[in-house]
């Protein structure tokens, strides 16, 4: 992926919108698109929603389209949603997936690429080390999986899937790609199920805005400690007078926050929010073992931060990880680093423990990774006894 240098009338000419195209019945119902899209909006002087997003991660870039015509084809063999769903996969901030991104590629995706529109990532895909030939053909084969599920549904659409331009400063190349020139129909079945799983290729799709993630951070260090002794003391850490002076000092920033509301209301709405986040404080145990089997337990925390303020929920959410965790009978913990999943992306778990390969009529890549087929090695051409004799 290389960082674009077209202008904007030719992005423009690029992304522009796909003409409407007449839907047959289909299997699910959905409002049916408008006859005419809407003209792209007018870029405003101030801030969008997901600028702000963008404002508080590193992100960046513009793209290049792959367009192809829908394939007549029947949906693949694909694992089935389970009655429960798929395993969710945690993001570490609101805009992660546009992370490594060039911030003029993200906005030309918000503002000129018309709805219904997705963003997706493949499992078990290293962007970094794929060749231009390998990232192509990977984007060819969601395009394959997407057309036949249109192509199920009597859905007639042209699938185009735009690859994200890399930040000039990114150390790694962004794994989130655009699939647009989408039905409201093909858009809703794709979010349900969530996770496509064939054979050839594996994906996730998510709505294009920007949501802000249960995931906090992740702990280690505690000793012999279980999940409700390590929430216990958490919750103790974070129910103090100091901690809740700290939080006041940033929620109120909050948009939502009574600034002119009576001393007493503001008292009520602070203490409320407070103990929202409190309530919500969720610790789950994960099973790491260092060399030679040697235990290591890591907590991953969850909470709801009780703000839609992108700089607040950063803030709340450092103030929180960077505190000293300390129990007496457990030693101390503190936040872990974190290494996202190599299948599912996810950063609550290493690959080894990735919960998607353990189900059922799984068709994607698995923990370990087959060895790669090597030929099989010539035979060596025997030298004539008489070679060199005179």
């Amino acid at each position: 992926m290389t960082q674009a240098s077209s202008a904007p009338s030719d992005l423009a000419t690029t992304l522009g919108p796909p003409p409407a195209v007449p839907l047959p019945p289909s299997k699910v119902q959905a409002p049916s698109a408008p006859a005419h899209p809407a003209p792209p909006p007018v870029l405003a002087p101030t801030p969008s929603r997901l600028k702000a997003h963008l404002a508080m991660a590193t992100e960046n870039r513009r793209n290049a389209a792959n367009q192809a015509l829908p394939l007549t084809e029947t949906l693949p063999v694909h694992t089935p949603k389970p009655i429960d769903g798929f395993p969710m996969t945690h993001l570490r901030h609101s805009a992660q997936l546009f992370d490594d991104m060039d911030k003029d590629c993200v906005i030309q995706w918000d503002e000129r690429v018309p709805e219904p529109k997705l963003l997706f990532r493949i499992f078990d895909f290293n962007v970094n080390k794929a060749t231009q030939e390998a990232i192509q053909t990977a984007l060819h084969k969601v395009r394959k999986v997407i057309s036949s599920i249109a192509y199920e549904y009597q859905d007639a659409v042209a699938i185009k899937i735009a690859p994200p331009t890399r930040a000039t400063d990114a150390k790694t190349a962004p794994v989130t790609f655009l699939a647009y020139g989408l039905s409201l129909v093909l858009q809703t079945i794709l979010l349900d199920t969530r996770v496509w799983v064939t054979p050839d290729v594996t994906f996730e799709v998510f709505p294009f805005g920007p949501t802000f993630p249960t995931f906090l951070f992740a702990l280690a260090g505690f000793v012999d400690a279980e999940s409700a002794e390590a929430y216990s003391v958490i919750l103790q850490t974070w129910n103090t007078d100091q901690m809740y002076d700290a939080y006041i000092g940033i929620i109120t920033q909050d948009a939502r926050f009574p600034a002119d509301a009576t001393e007493e209301a503001q008292m009520q709405w602070l203490t409320a929010s407070f103990h929202q986040m409190l309530d919500s404080l969720r610790v789950t145990f994960l099973d790491v073992k260092l060399s030679g089997n040697v235990p290591a337990p890591r907590f991953n925390i969850f909470a709801e931060l009780p703000t839609e303020d992108p700089k607040a929920w950063h803030e709340i959410r450092d103030l929180l990880e960077k505190m000293i965790y300390t129990n007496p009978l457990h030693g101390t913990a503190a936040r872990a680093p974190l290494r996202p999943c190599a299948i599912c992306h996810c950063v609550t778990h290493p690959r080894g423990l990735c919960p998607f390969p353990r189900l059922d009529e799984w068709h994607g890549p698995q923990i370990n990774p087959p060895a790669p087929v090597q030929p099989p090695p010539q035979p060596k051409q025997r030298r004539n006894k008489d070679a060199g004799c005179r």
